[in-house]
């Protein structure tokens, strides 16, 4: 996925609680942000154990309006989808971990149901490569001695701006 231009956050993610409280502040910047000036297809990238099932749950609960809501790790399904209440916000979470080669992704039907989504959240995106549509924004987690690093980049000046009102 070649991006000519992008910028970058930086944020530092001592623990599990704070991974979760940055998975819930992005998911309310975005539920307060007008539909045509927020991202839609999020990349969450990072090594096993990095923390994206964990921002992914609390991401995907907030958006839901829901902390009751059970946010299953979509590791062995490959794909979940998540609808309010309100049918204001639909998630589809896609972990392509598993994933032998990209085509799969059209047996799933994951064209037909990335066409319903209000957000898609997309683990290991590289898995997919060729069948994805491009990214919004690109969350890069990292593991460090002391916590995680969250590397976030944005491609246009409305991701770039949206994301700058954020903090």
């Amino acid at each position: 996925m070649v991006h000519d231009q992008y910028s970058t956050k930086q944020y530092y993610l001592a623990d599990t609680e704070t991974t979760q409280k940055m998975g819930q502040g992005l998911a309310n910047h975005w539920l307060q942000t007008s539909s045509n000036d927020r991202p839609r297809v999020w990349y969450l990238a990072g090594d096993l154990g990095a923390g994206k099932t964990t921002f992914s749950q609390a991401f995907i609960k907030t958006l839901m309006q829901d902390a009751t809501l059970r946010v299953k790790s979509p590791t062995y399904t490959l794909i979940e989808s998540y609808e309010s209440d309100t049918d204001d916000c639909r998630v589809l979470h896609a972990d392509l971990y598993r994933l032998v080669e990209a085509e799969e992704l059209e047996y799933l039907g994951f064209r037909d149901l990335e066409m319903q989504a209000d957000v898609l959240l997309i683990e290991w995106p590289s898995k997919g490569e060729g069948f994805l549509p491009k990214a919004d924004i690109i969350l890069d987690l990292s593991i460090s001695d002391t916590g995680r690093y969250l590397n976030i980049k944005t491609f246009d000046s409305c991701m770039q701006d949206w994301l700058a009102r954020f903090d």
